[in-house]
């Protein structure tokens, strides 16, 4: 879950919890976005290299609030991530 701003600050904390996850290990990967406010690049830098790291598995982001949302759309997300 991210809460608050989704931004470089939280770069080290977000890494280190996904490469702690063997990809292969899971078969789903989501990410609660229901508490983040604000999304800058960085943030969807963040998000590609997740996708990266777990390969062919489908992430999920989930609970987007409208501002994500409007910001995952205009990255055309929908065709990497289920965004719900």
């Amino acid at each position: 879950m991210v809460s608050g701003d989704f931004n470089f600050d939280l770069y080290r904390n977000f890494q280190e919890i996904y490469r702690n996850i063997t990809p292969g290990k899971t078969s789903t990967v989501s990410v609660n976005l229901s508490q983040a406010t604000y999304m800058d690049s960085s943030a969807i830098g963040m998000l590609l290299l997740l996708g990266e790291h777990f390969g062919d598995i489908k992430i999920s982001l989930e609970q987007c609030p409208d501002i994500i949302l409007s910001v995952l759309k205009i990255a055309k997300f929908e065709r990497e991530f289920n965004i719900s």
